[in-house]
């Protein structure tokens, strides 16, 4: 199941994990500490974003979006994180 094929019930759960998981002080820390890095070993950062990542896409898609989203949200760079997630669920 996708998101769009989610129920509104479905989705605004969704969102409030999103939101939820935007706001937690420790997922704020770890995007800070990528972004501010001046040394990448990958375009926008794609490899650190995943290695956060990666244990959140063993658990199915739904928490990996999750996940992805609020990190964009808490200002990780959307592009690294979005080619995270395409190397994640291949």
């Amino acid at each position: 199941m996708t998101i769009a094929e989610c129920t509104v019930d479905q989705r605004d759960k969704i969102e409030l994990a999103i939101d939820n998981m935007a706001s937690d002080p420790d997922v704020i820390a770890a995007v800070k500490s990528i972004e501010s890095d001046t040394l990448k070993t990958t375009q926008d950062n794609y490899g650190r974003y995943m290695s956060i990542l990666s244990p959140f896409a063993e658990s199915g898609r739904t928490m990996l979006y999750i996940m992805s989203q609020a990190m964009i949200r808490a200002g990780g760079n959307a592009n690294g994180i979005a080619w995270a997630v395409k190397l994640l669920v291949g």
